[in-house]
């Protein structure tokens, strides 16, 4: 998926992404599936989907937002050395 990302915004756009540019990627492509699945746009849904969500693959790898926070949790690579 994050290949893809890349390759795609590269072709249009003619340099690499940014951070910012992945993250609102991802945010956007996160909404979406659960404006898509909630069936709604009312916020209220969409926030109750989210919280109800499972692992979801993305671009930063299986990531979902946790019901008491509304925190993103995502894997976080430490490197050591």
């Amino acid at each position: 998926m994050a290949k893809h990302f890349v390759e795609t915004f590269e072709k249009r756009y003619q340099y690499k992404p940014e951070w910012c540019a992945h993250i609102g990627y991802l945010q956007t492509m996160i909404w979406a599936a659960a404006v898509e699945k909630a069936k709604s746009f009312c916020p209220v849904d969409v926030i109750k989907t989210l919280e109800r969500s499972k692992w979801t693959d993305t671009t930063l790898g299986a990531v979902h937002y946790d019901a008491s926070t509304h925190q993103l949790v995502r894997p976080l690579p430490v490197v050591v050395g």
